[in-house]
């Protein structure tokens, strides 16, 4: 009996110590299978953060190449435009006065200007909307307040000002930048341009 009793220990145990070897077994098995499994979503989520990221930069430069395209658009309609005006009209001062001009050349410079101040007034919904960076618009706008300390442009903007009232944001804008557009003093000794 005594035998017996040794005998089913023993077999229990080594039925147990089985039990425990495949328990061992599988959950070895089971803490492999996760690891590569935490391999996987690991690379699964850099992947997705590489792409992330080449998309980003793809955009970034996409986003640059439209900006230069703009710049370089409104750049060449200003430099058109520009070309358009008598060289008195080019230069900040009082050489010339809309009044003082032949209907006909008064008209094509009252055409130039009104091209001018609708890139002006594209340019400010730009910055408005802010699609256009600070640091260009603070050059457009220093050159537009440049532009208006000549009195061609300060008359013309008096003339052509009721063309805008759709957008008054603008005119806003434009009668601020106008009371503070003064023509320079001219020393005696610099030449006035020609009409």
């Amino acid at each position: 009996e005594l035998r017996r009793r040794a005998q089913r220990a023993s077999d229990a145990w080594s039925r147990t110590g089985l039990r425990r070897t495949s328990c061992q077994r599988k959950g070895q098995a089971l803490g492999l299978s996760m690891n590569w499994q935490a391999i996987e979503a690991i690379g699964q989520i850099v992947g997705i953060v590489v792409a992330a990221l080449a998309i980003w930069w793809g955009l970034r430069g996409v986003r640059r190449q439209m900006w230069l395209s703009t710049f370089f658009d409104y750049t060449k309609r200003y430099a058109e435009i520009i070309d358009r005006l008598p060289p008195g009209a080019r230069v900040p001062g009082d050489f010339l006065k809309l009044s003082d001009l032949p209907p006909l050349e008064r008209e094509r410079i009252l055409s130039a200007l009104r091209q001018y101040l609708n890139l002006c007034s594209e340019e400010h919904y730009l910055a408005e909307q802010r699609v256009l960076d600070r640091k260009t618009w603070g050059i457009w706008s220093t050159g537009i307040k440049d532009a208006f300390r000549n009195s061609v442009f300060r008359d013309g903007w008096a003339l052509v000002h009721v063309e805008y009232e759709m957008y008054p944001e603008f005119c806003t804008f434009m009668d601020q930048l106008v009371g503070r557009a003064k023509a320079p003093e001219v020393p005696a000794h610099v030449s006035v341009p020609g009409v």
